[in-house]
């Protein structure tokens, strides 16, 4: 099964998958074609995703959230909420599969400076490479950390996507 659009990134022993939608983005659904799609991932004992949204994609960001919980078994979504009012929804849900990270708390020294240059969904952009490293680096359990944006949804479990991701 070939898989032109994801992107997986090795970090030492640690796999990174990267799902992104065509550019530009778009605060709609994204629906991951079911052909992909059949049984949980094997042999990890837990899955990680990631992404990031403010309080403007909150509708795809849940949707998404739930989508996870009811197609992949265990999974844990970690999302840098990018404004306060989205940390503070995030982190009252008390969601036991979301892991809520404040972007005050995650900015770096350098990504501080840059981000007057850019506009906000540029920052956006900008910091998406460097949220699978803070998730990793805060999630000792996590061995993969998969990138999703925020406005994707899951039909079905995504085993043979990852599976051709890593294989990649």
């Amino acid at each position: 099964m070939a898989c032109a659009f994801p992107r997986a990134i090795r970090v030492g022993q640690r796999i990174v998958f990267c799902f992104r939608g065509e550019f530009p983005f778009r605060p709609t659904l994204r629906f991951v074609p079911l052909s992909l799609v059949s049984t949980p991932l094997a042999g990890l004992s837990v899955n990680v995703f990631c992404t990031l949204f403010d309080s403007a994609y909150l509708p795809q960001g849940l949707a998404l959230l739930r989508s996870l919980v009811r197609h992949v078994p265990g999974a844990r979504l970690w999302v840098l909420a990018m404004d306060d009012p989205c940390h503070r929804l995030l982190t009252g849900l008390a969601h036991p599969s979301l892991r809520v990270l404040r972007l005050q708390d995650s900015e770096s020294e350098q990504l501080r400076l840059v981000r007057p240059q850019r506009s906000w969904g540029e920052y956006c952009w900008t910091l998406t490479p460097f949220l699978p490293a803070l998730v990793l680096a805060r999630d000792p359990a996590a061995d993969t950390v998969t990138y999703v944006d925020a406005d994707c949804w899951l039909p079905g479990p995504v085993a043979p996507l990852l599976d051709c991701l890593e294989a990649s």
